[in-house]
């Protein structure tokens, strides 16, 4: 009985208390299990039989082929497979080879042993974007206008609107106001009134708000009730 082993540790791993067998992925090459495969570790040995029945008589030549790609190992005779083999656990994933002379009576010979690299399964990559460098833009300097704005010069009736009726809840960064602001009420209106001429427009509220304004909602004044 004989074989060829790839990727066994260096050196008989078991058993533990007088190590004598190999481990690892025994491709073997003897009479009854031409073709097969023996996984061995040190807790189990599984054997995959060979997928054709034996061909080749006593102290004839034969090429065997290993090929171990990841988890996959495929053993052929002559160019035919014989095992296919699919190791789930990843038992071995790297060491050596090794011959196998089974026992003392056994009588083997080997020749033009090759070793060939496979070739790395291609992916295609996409290149990186060739992106044509921009010029930097740089933003035009603010304007007089742009640059005198200032949140002291909003009045507190905008800064009223713009923080719900409290002007220190407007947002820090409020500079400007466009346009003039229209007296509102913080809680519900509860009485309007128009002037004789029509003219004004007043209103009260439940926050103890009388507000005036005029028909075009131009802002002529506020005042707020003691009552």
């Amino acid at each position: 009985m004989t074989g060829v082993y790839v990727r066994t540790p260096f050196g008989p791993d078991y058993p533990a208390d007088n190590p004598t067998w190999l481990v690892g992925y025994n491709a073997k090459i003897d009479k009854n299990r031409l073709g097969g495969l023996i996984v061995e570790d040190s807790k189990n040995v599984a054997v995959i039989r060979s997928l054709i029945p034996p061909e080749i008589r006593f102290g004839q030549w034969l090429t065997l082929e290993v090929i171990a790609e990841g988890n996959h190992i495929v053993v052929k005779i002559d160019g035919k497979t014989t095992a296919d083999y699919t190791d789930d656990q990843r038992r071995f994933t790297k060491g050596h080879i090794a011959l196998q002379q089974h026992a003392a009576a056994t009588v083997a010979e080997f020749r033009k042993i090759e070793i060939k690299e496979q070739t790395p399964t291609k992916t295609s990559k996409v290149p990186p974007a060739q992106l044509e460098p921009s010029p930097i833009k740089v933003a035009p300097p603010a304007s007089k206008e742009l640059e005198a704005l200032s949140r002291d010069k909003i009045s507190p009736e905008a800064l009223a609107l713009a923080g719900d009726g409290d002007p220190k809840r407007a947002p820090a960064s409020l500079v400007a106001v466009f346009g003039e602001p229209r007296p509102f009420h913080t809680q519900k209106a509860s009485c309007l009134a128009y002037s004789g001429n029509g003219r004004w427009l007043a209103s009260g509220g439940h926050d103890q708000t009388i507000t005036r304004q005029d028909a075009e909602y131009r802002v002529k004044g506020k005042t707020r009730s003691t009552a």
